[in-house]
């Protein structure tokens, strides 16, 4: 299986008063032959497709055009897509259901009514899961509790986070059952040994989270991060 991972396109943003459409233009068109010329089977984009919550018109045409191109892709089984920072849930949310017959899955929230573990199918048969694990937001991970400080909200946000992707992780074994198949986790978010760039800002607070990709590593076969990205030993079948 060959999968193409990518993330933090933040389609609309402006650098120093220009926008730059041109870049995601050309950008958007270089994955696309890509895809093609390496007949990517799989392709998974970890969050951040926008840059603004309200995206410019532009920035959204650009992504719905990209879609439709690659539904003409033979030999693309599927593309999943999960929500980074950045996105504002119901811009992503609103065509879900539209996109699903193109076989683009996206996830937005990663609560109770999303299925965020995501089987690959080829031939009727199974060849690997996906995590499509999206931005946690704290109502996700963590209950609102007033009188506490700082440094517990941290300690909250990071057993929240290492429990929600556990609990991924425990019912992606259940469907792999005795397959000889890899277990992909998507994510974003920053981890401890990884550097965030000058433009990103701190998605939680106090900054990176207490969560190192050996973690991540430790459970699953390939990590596709957004944010900042981390890769684990890659599988080989």
């Amino acid at each position: 299986m060959k999968i193409l991972h990518t993330s933090d396109w933040h389609l609309g943003q402006n650098f120093m008063g220009q926008s730059r459409v041109d870049e995601h233009e050309a950008f958007l068109s270089w994955l696309l032959e890509i895809i093609k010329e390496k007949e990517i089977e799989v392709l998974l984009v970890s969050g951040d497709i926008f840059d603004t919550g309200t995206p410019p018109n532009y920035a959204l045409e650009l992504y719905y055009n990209f879609l439709k191109e690659l539904s003409s892709i033979k030999t693309l089984i599927t593309t999943i897509i999960t929500a980074g920072n950045h996105d504002s849930v119901s811009t992503l949310k609103a065509p879900k259901k539209l996109l699903e017959v193109l076989n683009v899955h996206v996830v937005t929230t990663g609560d109770e009514d999303e299925n965020v573990i995501i089987p690959i199918n080829k031939n009727d048969e199974l060849i690997s899961i996906v995590c499509a694990v999206p931005f946690l937001r704290d109502s996700v991970i963590r209950q609102s509790l007033s009188g506490i400080t700082i440094s517990e909200k941290e300690k909250l946000a990071n057993s929240g986070i290492k429990a929600y992707y556990e609990n991924c992780y425990t019912k992606a074994l259940e469907l792999k059952q005795d397959k000889n198949i890899p277990i992909i986790a998507m994510g974003h978010l920053t981890t401890v040994g990884s550097r965030s760039s000058q433009s990103e800002r701190d998605i939680y607070i106090g900054g990176t989270i207490d969560i190192g990709g050996d973690y991540l590593a430790s459970m699953f076969d390939y990590v596709a991060l957004g944010a900042s990205s981390y890769k684990s030993n890659s599988w080989k079948q």
